[in-house]
């Protein structure tokens, strides 16, 4: 559906930064804290949760726990490090969930967002605001992140 006249086919939102807020930061502090050198940790670590492989699918939490524990000693078990991971930091924007609810009755919407397998389920329980998008394309999903130009192929 589309308003007539408008040209618009499909609209298409990212997630974070847009949709809702997020400070992964906060996932590296709690993973850093428990390392044989936190500060150094937290330097290292910065970014781990848009690492492209993890937002890919082809690193798996088990992984990544490994690689951390190798890397920075850190000393939380698979199930701690999991549920740190997993533990929300992001939050809804103010406004965000009604603007897609009246864009979705004009519009068809599309969801194209970097984000790991395991998060996106942490999110996607979060926000029923998503159940307006006609598309959720996801980077775990696709084995492909942005910037790749493929990516926004799969927009239709």
């Amino acid at each position: 559906m589309r308003i007539a006249g408008s040209g618009i086919e499909v609209i298409v939102f990212d997630l974070f930064g847009v949709l809702i807020s997020f400070d992964d930061d906060l996932v590296v502090e709690r993973l850093a804290r428990h390392c044989d050198d936190p500060a150094g940790a937290f330097r290292r670590l910065h970014k781990l949760t848009a690492d492209h492989d993890v937002i890919t699918g082809r690193s798996t939490l088990p992984q990544v726990h490994q690689r951390v524990v190798e890397a920075e000693g850190l000393s939380l078990p698979y199930a701690d490090f999991e549920a740190a991971w997993l533990e929300p930091y992001s939050e809804a924007l103010p406004g965000m969930a009604d603007l897609v609810e009246t864009l979705a009755r004009h519009y068809r919407l599309a969801l194209l967002c970097n984000v790991d397998r395991d998060y996106w389920r942490v999110v996607r329980n979060l926000h029923p605001e998503l159940d307006c998008f006609e598309s959720l394309l996801v980077s775990c999903d696709l084995g492909m992140a942005k910037p790749d130009p493929e990516i926004y192929r799969h927009v239709s």
